[in-house]
C-alpha cells in the first residue's frame, strides 16, 4: 500500500478561534486589558504525493482581531494564504483595514494562485472594515472589525498520479468582533463569531459533499472566573456516493468510500473546544 495523499485537515470554513477579556467592557471607560479574535479559511491542505509536499497550507483567510492593547486596536484582514508556503515561491497578499482610523465597509479583490499546479485557487472577493472610538470609550452600534473573503472554486489534484482530488464552487469564510450589552447598560461582553458556507464540494471526482446552512461558532467573554461560553452551529452534512446513494454525517461521524483504487475518508467535525472549531468537514483520501 502507498500512501500518496496524506490528509485534507479542515477542508472547509472554521480553522480557530479565540476570545479573552479579563473583566466586563465598560462603557466610559474600559475598566482592564480585553481581547477578541475571530477568523477562519476557506481550506487547510496537507498533501504529500509524487515528491510534493504541503503542510497545512491555510487558502483564502479571513481575521478579525481587536483589543484593548493591540496596536492597531482593531484589524480587520482578508488573504490569499495564511502564511507562506516552505519551498512555493508565492507571497501573502491581504486586504486590510486597522482602527484607528477605520471606517466602513471595504471590497476588494485578491488574484487567484496555483500552488505548483497541485492546488488552484479562483480570485478571491473581500470586505473588511474596522471601527475604535478610543480608548475611553465603547464601538456600541458597529464591530470592532468584520473580515470576509470569498472564491468562487478550489481545486487540488497531482496531475498523472491523482488529478481529481478535490474541487469545490463559491466558499466563504468570515469573522467579526464586537462589544455587546451585557449584565447592565453601561457593561459590554467581548463576543467573536466565525462562520463560512461552502457550495459543490467534490471529492475524487465521484464523490459529492453537501453543507447545509451556515457553521458558525459564536464565543461571549464577560471578563469573570468562569464567564465564557462558546455555541458551535452543527450543520446538516449529506456525502453522495458514486452510485448516488447518500447518508448524513452527525458530528464526529464518518463514512469510508472506495473509488477505483482510491479511497476517501469523510468526517462531520465538531468544536474541539469550548472557544475553537475545527471545521466543517474534513476529508482524507489514500490510494492503495
Amino acid at each position: 500500500m502507498q500512501r500518496v495523499v496524506a490528509f485534507f485537515a479542515s477542508l472547509v470554513l472554521i480553522l480557530g478561534f479565540g476570545v479573552s477579556g479579563a473583566t466586563p467592557a465598560q462603557a466610559a471607560p474600559p475598566t482592564a486589558t480585553w481581547r477578541g479574535t475571530a477568523g477562519g479559511d476557506v481550506a487547510s491542505v496537507d498533501l504529500s504525493a509524487a515528491g510534493i509536499d504541503l503542510a497545512g497550507a491555510r487558502l483564502a483567510v479571513a481575521s478579525s482581531d481587536s483589543g484593548s492593547q493591540l496596536t492597531p486596536r482593531s484589524r480587520s484582514r482578508s488573504s490569499n494564504l495564511g502564511a507562506t508556503i516552505v519551498g512555493v515561491p508565492l507571497s501573502v497578499v491581504s486586504n486590510t483595514v486597522d482602527a484607528p482610523p477605520g471606517g466602513a465597509p471595504t471590497t476588494g479583490t485578491l488574484l487567484g494562485l496555483n500552488v505548483l499546479s497541485v492546488v488552484a485557487l479562483s480570485a478571491m472577493q473581500t470586505s473588511n472594515e474596522s471601527h475604535w472610538s478610543g480608548d475611553t470609550a465603547c464601538v456600541t452600534s458597529e464591530p470592532l472589525a468584520d473580515s470576509s473573503v470569498q472564491t468562487a472554486g478550489l481545486a487540488v489534484g497531482v496531475p498523472v498520479v491523482l488529478p481529481n482530488i478535490l474541487a469545490t464552487g463559491v466558499s466563504s469564510t468570515s469573522g467579526r468582533t464586537e462589544l455587546v450589552t451585557g449584565g447592565s447598560a453601561y457593561n459590554r461582553f467581548v463576543r467573536s463569531t466565525a462562520s463560512g458556507q461552502l457550495a459543490g464540494l467534490r471529492v475524487l471526482n465521484d464523490i459529492g459533499i453537501t453543507v447545509a446552512g451556515t457553521p458558525s461558532l459564536v464565543a461571549t467573554s464577560d471578563g469573570t472566573a468562569g464567564g465564557s461560553s462558546a455555541t458551535y452551529n452543527n450543520t446538516l452534512i449529506t456525502v453522495t456516493r458514486p452510485d448516488n446513494s447518500t447518508v448524513n454525517l452527525a458530528p464526529g461521524a464518518s463514512v469510508t468510500i472506495n473509488v477505483g483504487l482510491a479511497q476517501a475518508v469523510i468526517r462531520a467535525n465538531t468544536a474541539t473546544s469550548s472557544v475553537s472549531g475545527a471545521g466543517a468537514v474534513t476529508s482524507s483520501v489514500t490510494v492503495l
